[in-house]
């Protein structure tokens, strides 16, 4: 399907040399560009990709309010 879109000639200039420098066309650039931009957009409650994972140095049983709240506390 064709769209008709204004884009800022700069940017429009950049996005015709990545797209030569991947040996690609523009349209399929932008397509691409828009592909991952929705899928970024997805709403933060869809939990379908499973939760966000988090690295810690700190381990609390968070079962024990009372450690779980001196860890907060330290943080």
């Amino acid at each position: 399907m064709k769209a008709t879109f204004t884009i800022d000639a700069t940017l429009l200039r950049q996005l015709k040399e990545e797209a030569e420098s991947r040996r690609t066309t523009v349209s399929a650039l932008a397509e691409e560009s828009i592909r991952r931009w929705l899928a970024d957009c997805a709403s933060p409650n869809d939990l379908s990709q499973g939760l966000p994972r988090f690295r810690s140095e700190v381990l609390v049983d968070l079962a024990d309010r009372d450690k779980l709240y001196e860890a907060m506390e330290e943080v």
